[in-house]
C-alpha cells in the first residue's frame, strides 16, 4: 500500500480498493472491446478464421518437415558412428578420442532438433487454440449458432 493509503480510516482504504478494482474492470472490457472490434473488422466469416489459422500454421509445419529431414541424417551418422566405435572396440583397438567428440557432439545434434521441434509443435498448438477462441468470439459477437470448431488437423 501507499503510504497516503496507511493514514486512511478502514471505510477509506475499502472505497479505494473498490474503486481501484473498478478502474481495472474497465480496463479489462475496453481492451476486451478493442479485440472485439478487431475481430469483426478483420473477418466476415469462420471461414476466413480457419483459412488464416490455416496460413499461420503452415510456417511451422514446413519447419518441422525440414527439421524431421535433418533429425533422421543426423540420426543415421550418429549410428555410423557408433558402428565405427564398435568396430575398434571387435579388433581391440583403441577408439580415436575424435570419434568419441563426434558421436557427442551428433548426441547434442539430435537433442538440438528435437527440441526444435518440440517448440514448432508447441506453437503449433498454442496458434490452433488462439484461433479456436477467436473462432468462439466471432460467433457469439454475430450470434450464430456454437458450433464446434472445424480445425483441418487436430
Amino acid at each position: 500500500m501507499r503510504e497516503v493509503e496507511l493514514h486512511r480510516n478502514p471505510g477509506q482504504q475499502k472505497n479505494a480498493k473498490e474503486q481501484i478494482e473498478r478502474a481495472r474492470q474497465e480496463k479489462q472490457l475496453a481492451v476486451q472491446r478493442q479485440r472485439d472490434d478487431a475481430l469483426l473488422r478483420t473477418y466476415t466469416d469462420e471461414r476466413e478464421i480457419d483459412d488464416s489459422r490455416e496460413r499461420n500454421i503452415a510456417l511451422p509445419e514446413q519447419a518441422i518437415a525440414g527439421l524431421q529431414l535433418r533429425l533422421s541424417q543426423s540420426r543415421a551418422s550418429l549410428q555410423g558412428l557408433r558402428k565405427q566405435t564398435e568396430t575398434y572396440a571387435a579388433r581391440g583397438e583403441v577408439v580415436p578420442p575424435g570419434l568419441n567428440e563426434d558421436i557427442a557432439e551428433e548426441k547434442k545434434e539430435v537433442q538440438r532438433i528435437e527440441r526444435d521441434i518440440e517448440r514448432y509443435e508447441q506453437q503449433i498448438v498454442s496458434i490452433r487454440e488462439r484461433y479456436d477462441d477467436d473462432n468462439r468470439r466471432f460467433r457469439e459477437l454475430k450470434g450464430t449458432k456454437d458450433e464446434a470448431p472445424q480445425t483441418a488437423n487436430p
